[in-house]
């Protein structure tokens, strides 16, 4: 009699490398921790990367995505009953995003998905757990799941602003200068339509770290002459708007929504504060482009990584974002 769920096999494009920080411990096999599984779409999702497909595309609501490429009820009940079989508690699914959250101890999660979890510090002393090697899954799941998020918590992006250092000047000779430019001048520069203000309009921002204060935005928009914009911050995944100082990540958060109102001061600005873990960054996105609430028509993402196991990237996680 054949076992359902016995039998595993390696989660394509799951495989990681060792973390690049010291090993300290086994995870407590005690501890709860949430992973998002990414479920495959009912019907795939047309490749609009190709020029061909792109040109014929029509747009589609958030609805018309969720019915025509969320996902199949026999998929979610496979996975369901996986995670009844395994001890998991289904936090939530959500078709149009085409994921199912999961909960359990870090022993479940070791024993569902044949991994070994363990506790790291890297060289700033930030401490997280991590993994190496594949996933493995049933043999029921193959092909249903394309990647298991949460697992690991390594930070999996770094913000990308620069600030300005001040020239000194050389013996006998004066110091060079530097130019800045504000958004209104840079929006010149490239011919944006002075006349686009993004009324009616929502931008959704992704931060992963950091925060803004109000006072601050005040102060650099009427400095700008411009209208402030409306700012709403959202947590995902316990993330949140906290800002200490402008050398930390905060530079790269004020410095997207300013850039962002400096050009579309009508606009709705929303800032998705997350977590800086791959579970946490693709749910942020998810949560963004199915937003019933705010709907934005754009959505802005200035942190990022080198792509592929140095900056700990997987295939699959890879896929599960380009998706």
């Amino acid at each position: 009699m054949k076992i359902q769920f016995s039998k595993h096999v390696v989660l394509k494009g799951s495989g990681k490398t060792a973390p690049k920080a010291k090993k300290l411990a086994k995870a407590n096999r005690k501890e709860l921790m949430n992973i998002t599984v990414k479920i495959r779409p009912k019907q795939a999702l047309p490749d609009l990367l190709d020029p061909a497909v792109f040109k014929k595309f029509t747009p589609i609501t958030q609805q018309e995505l969720a019915d025509k490429y969320g996902l199949s009820d026999g998929d979610i009940k496979m996975v369901h009953s996986f995670a009844h079989h395994s001890g998991l508690s289904i936090v939530k699914t959500d078709a149009g995003k085409k994921t199912i959250e999961l909960r359990g101890t870090v022993k479940q999660m070791e024993d569902a998905f044949k991994v070994s979890l363990s506790n790291y510090k890297d060289s700033k002393g930030i401490c997280f757990r991590g993994r190496t090697g594949n996933i493995k899954i049933p043999q029921e799941l193959e092909g249903i799941v394309e990647g298991v998020f949460g697992l690991d918590t390594r930070a999996i992006a770094k913000p990308k602003f620069k600030t300005i250092k001040t020239p000194k000047a050389k013996k006998g000779k004066k110091a060079t200068s530097s130019t800045a430019y504000l958004p209104t001048d840079i929006s010149k520069i490239y011919n944006f339509p002075q006349k686009a203000t993004g009324k009616n309009q929502t931008i959704a921002i992704i931060e992963l770290g950091g925060g803004y204060t109000t006072t601050d935005l005040a102060s650099y928009f009427s400095k700008l002459n411009v209208n402030a914009p409306n700012v709403v911050a959202v947590s995902v995944d316990g993330g949140s708007n906290n800002p200490t100082n402008a050398n930390s990540a905060d530079g790269e958060v004020m410095l997207d929504i300013e850039v962002a109102g400096g050009i579309a001061p009508n606009a709705t600005i929303v800032v998705y504060f997350a977590a800086n873990t791959d579970k946490a960054f693709l749910d942020a996105i998810n949560e963004a482009a199915q937003s019933t609430t705010y709907k934005p028509a754009v959505i802005s993402i200035s942190w990022g990584s080198a792509e592929g196991t140095a900056g700990g990237w997987t295939t699959s996680s890879l896929n599960a974002f380009n998706d």
